[in-house]
């Protein structure tokens, strides 16, 4: 019974955050999501900034969810970490990260 409630779930996310594929899309971002982890590439912090309010505020105002403000920050790249991975010199690279010996349920 446990799988279906995932399964239930993992289909009503993709297919809610489609939305936000196509609201980045159409302002022209270049981002990755998976499930509900999404990293949005800008070429600024002070553009960086902008883009995490504006998007924030379709989240929570367009498609009724919550942002969760501790996890959701304006970075570089190489310091940032997604999915257990960090982009340095133009390649995907792994580097020690807290998902290391972490159980997913």
């Amino acid at each position: 019974m446990e799988l279906l409630k995932e399964e239930i779930y993992l289909r009503f996310l993709v297919t809610y955050l489609h939305q936000l594929d196509l609201e980045l899309e159409r302002r022209g971002h270049k981002f990755i999501r998976y499930a509900d982890d999404c990293n949005i590439y800008v070429k600024s912090k002070r553009a960086g900034e902008r883009v995490l309010k504006s998007i924030t505020k379709f989240l929570e105002e367009e498609l009724g969810l919550t942002v969760n403000q501790e996890k959701s920050e304006v970075g570089r790249p190489t310091k940032r970490k997604f999915l257990g991975f960090c982009i340095t010199n133009e390649k995907w690279s792994t580097s020690p990260s807290e998902y290391q010996g972490e159980k997913t349920t």
